[in-house]
This record gives C-alpha cells, structure tokens and sequence, in this order.
C-alpha cells in the first residue's frame, strides 16, 4: 500500500499501544495496533487504555525526525461492534483538537485491500483470497489443514476435473506464483517455527504442480525450475526441524499438562519426517545439512522410534520410512523390529475380538484419532470405525513377502484372512497426485486362508499404479507417503522399497 515499516515492536511496556511503526506514502507517520479477533464491548474496556496512549503519546524513532502528529489506526482480522464504534467516535471528538482521530481497519477493509494490492506482491491474482488470507493470519500451530490447502492450491493450478487449460505460458506463470503464494500462506506456521506444516504443504505443492503437467502433457522445462525452488524450501524446512529433533526443544511444545500424552504422537510424526530426509538423501534428493548430521540423526531416529504410538492408519507411513531408513542406516535390527511390530499393529488392531485399541483408518483427522487413542469413546453415530477393514495392511504383507518373512505372515494369516484390503483407485493415474479426488472407485479385496507361498512372492514382485513423475523422482516417495497417508497403496510402497534396496547395493 506504500508504507515502509519503520519499527515493529516485541510486546514490551515500552511500546505505548504501537505494534508496527512506519510511513505512509504521503510522508505522514502511522502506528498500527493489532488484534486477531472480532472486538467487543468489553475488549474495548480491556484494550482502550492501549488506544489512548496509540493517539496520544507521539512516536519517538530517529528515522522519523523528531516527534510529529501521527494516523493512529486500530487494525483487527474481526469485526468491532457498533457500541464500540459509538465509543471510539465520543473519544474521537476530543482526540481531534490536538491529536489525529484514531482510524480502524475490520477484516472486510483487510480483504478488500489485500485484493486491491495484491498485485503488488503477487505474481498473479488469487481466486480465493478469504481462503489464503486466513492461512496468512493463521497462528501456526497445529497440522496442515490439507483439505483447505488442497482448495487453495486447486484455486491456482489447473488440476481438477473442469478446470479450465489455460495455455503453455499462463500455466508456466501458475506454477511460479504458485510457490510465491504458498509461501504468504506459510507465515503463520513460519512465525511459529512449525517446519513440520511447512514440509506437508511443500509436498503437496510439488505434487499438484505435478499433477496440473501431467493433466496438460506439459515439458519438464514448464515446471522444473519451481520445484527445484520447492525441493530447496523442503530441505531447509526438514534440517530446521533436525536441528530441533536433536536439541530436543521439539518436546518443549503444548501445555505441560498434556504434554506428556501427545509426545509419544508428536515423535511419531517426528521420526517419520526425519526418516524421510534420510530416504530422500540415500535415493539422490540433494541435501545442503545432512551430510553433516547424519550420525546424529540416526541417533535420535532410533531413539524416537521406540516411543513410537499408532492412533491410526494415518501414522503408518511415518513408522514405516523409520523401518527402512534403519535398515539402511545400520541398524537393521532396530528396523526389523518396528516393521514386524507395524505389520502386527496393522493386522490384530483391526480385528474387533481382540482386546486391543482400534486402528483407527487414515481418513479420520489426525486429532481426533489421538484422542480416541487416548480413550474418548467415539461417537455412537460414527460410521468410521474401520473394523476389519484396512488400507495398509496389504502393502506391508507385500513387502513382508517380497523380504521372505514367511514365518511372521504365517503366524498372522488367519487374522489376515478376515481383512478387507482396500484402496481408493482415481478415475484418472494423475489424481493419485491430489488430496482428494472427485471421481474413482473404492475396491476391496479379501485374501483366501490357505494361501500359496509362490503366489503370494508372485503377487509381492508385480508392478502397481504410481504416478509417473514418482517414479522418475523416487527420491519425492518418502515425503509422498508420509503426507499422503491414505495413498499408503502397493505402487507407491513397493516402488520405494525397491528403490531403497537398489541404493543400498550401489
């Protein structure tokens, strides 16, 4: 909008109601106070004291010369209340004999001035700018919000059914402001140093970006250049979230009264990330830290994972990329024991005979997965319970076959037989790519209780679906797995599992 921030400040007494300090583009001093919330009646009694020294104590800045009669302006993501407008309008009465009267800006100014200057910013309009405004005011902490991430991202690039097929240069023009925007969208999560958020929307970006030149058959020279600045976001992110993991700060987040309870979750995800790292260096990511701490990582890899915990089928991927990287790290004791101890978990915690805790499916939100693990009872309507039913229990059994544990399948087949295996299969190969997808089909399979050895090995070293770009990028697979959890599918297992056998024997 034309104004340079001179100060922003750190919420210390000093700051005399001024968060951020600057200049306008007429030469006239500002000072912004802001809120992220719809201001009532009484925040007004709690924050006016704030407001009155924001108009009536002047700036003191070297770089503004002196103190000078400054635009005191309210700034707020909400709405104010009509009662408090009726207030600010009395205090303004007076404030206008000496000071300047004190401005406000609501949410519906914000949006309305975002969309009028976001040229200035952006290399292209943003179609939903509600939706990618409240990732930007986002407070940061949490998980991804993937399906509002999948929405924001489809309102950019071309990759859902309908969307239009712009040509060769404007699609190439997406996908550069794609990157930039995903980056606005990640303040929130920046300022909370929330690198796990960032490398789920960083994955997703590559993939979609992926998905909208398959859709289109569009050259590699249309998209590489953005996912090179993509993969070097990525790679920040996850050594940001290293040097963390191996300090052990990551475990100071939350509430020291739960805490406790959702660490064991927390280094489940944790683990997988770091995992994934290592997997992406071993199959020719490039990397500009890892060299570096990898002893150290798999120290911490190895630690994290014995206090693993599995909610639900979505922290599958996480548990099994920290199998294969310590196979393939060196301790492959360590990585046996959690394959074995992933695949039973899979199997028997889907069984609704067996007294154990539930394996909840990868569709159910993560959050609600960890308080049900915890012993929310769920809700009696709930048609999600995902008794014998399992997305990720065939893939393991594929690789349990392709590494001839055959004593380990024997002792849980007659549980495995009363599984139905099940896979989303996306009326087009490119939507493996999406979130979501609008169009497919839901196929389930049973398996017989006696089963042929033979077939079984038959069925393991067969080829299955993986999206194109995956397998030329197999390095991409880990992060692929991990974000993707309802994509935990034979192609995408078994294509990484055979690429991490092959890196290891070069």
């Amino acid at each position: 909008m034309g104004y340079t921030v001179v100060h922003s400040t750190s919420h210390g007494p000093g700051e005399e109601g001024k968060d951020v300090i600057g200049r306008g583009p007429d030469g006239v001093p500002a000072a912004f106070q802001l809120k992220q919330r719809n201001v009532s009646v009484g925040d007004w009694r709690r924050i006016r004291d704030e407001n009155v020294e924001l108009v009536e104590l002047p700036i003191r800045h070297p770089s503004l010369g002196g103190p000078r009669r400054h635009r005191p302006i309210l700034v707020t993501t909400g709405s104010i209340h009509e009662n408090v407008f009726t207030r600010i309008e009395g205090e303004n009465r007076r404030w206008r004999r000496v000071n300047r009267p004190l401005e406000t800006w609501t949410g519906t100014q914000l949006l309305a001035m975002f969309r009028q200057h976001t040229g200035a910013f952006l290399p292209q309009p943003v179609p939903d700018f509600h939706r990618l405004l409240g990732f930007m005011v986002h407070n940061g902490h949490g998980l991804l919000d993937k399906a509002e991430f999948d929405l924001l991202l489809r309102s950019i690039l071309p990759v859902g059914d309908g969307a239009p097929r712009p040509s060769r240069k404007a699609v190439s023009r997406a996908f550069a402001a794609a990157a930039v925007i995903v980056e606005y969208a990640m303040a929130g999560f920046d300022r909370a140093a929330n690198h796990f958020a960032r490398i789920e929307a960083y994955t997703m970006l590559a993939c979609y970006m992926w998905a909208a030149a398959v859709r289109l058959r569009l050259p590699a020279g249309t998209w590489q250049s953005t996912l090179g600045i993509t993969e070097t976001s990525l790679d920040r992110c996850s050594g940001l979230l290293a040097e963390e993991a191996k300090n052990l700060t990551v475990f100071g987040q939350g509430s020291p009264l739960t805490d406790t309870f959702v660490a064991p979750y927390r280094a489940t995800l944790l683990v997988g990330a770091l995992s994934a790292q290592g997997l992406w260096h071993l199959l020719g990511g490039k990397s500009e830290w890892f060299v570096a701490m990898e002893t150290a990582l798999g120290e911490v890899i190895g630690r994290l994972a014995q206090q693993a915990r599995l909610p639900s089928e979505a922290f599958a991927p996480a548990l099994f990329l920290a199998s294969q990287y310590l196979r393939n790290s060196g301790d492959i004791r360590l990585g046996d024991a959690l394959f074995r101890r992933l695949l039973a978990e899979s199997v028997l915690r889907k069984q609704r005979k067996r007294p154990l805790r539930p394996l909840w499916g990868p569709y159910l939100q993560v959050e609600e997965a960890i308080l049900r693990d915890l012993g929310k009872p769920p809700d009696p309507h709930d048609k999600e319970a995902w008794e014998e039913i399992s997305v990720t229990a065939w893939p393991l059994i594929l690789v349990a076959a392709r590494r001839l544990m055959r004593q380990d399948l024997e002792q849980l087949w007659y549980p495995i037989t009363e599984l139905h295996f099940s896979e989303g299969i996306p009326d087009k190969p490119y939507k493996r790519l999406l979130w979501r997808t609008e169009r497919g089909t839901w196929q389930q399979k049973m398996v017989p209780r006696p089963q042929s050895w033979q077939r079984l090995g038959e069925q393991a070293r067969r080829s299955y679906p993986i999206p194109k770009p995956l397998a030329e990028s197999p390095h991409w697979l880990p992060y692929y797995l991990l974000v993707y959890p309802q994509r935990f599918n034979p192609g995408p297992v078994l294509a990484l599992d055979e690429a991490v056998s092959a890196a290891a024997r070069r």
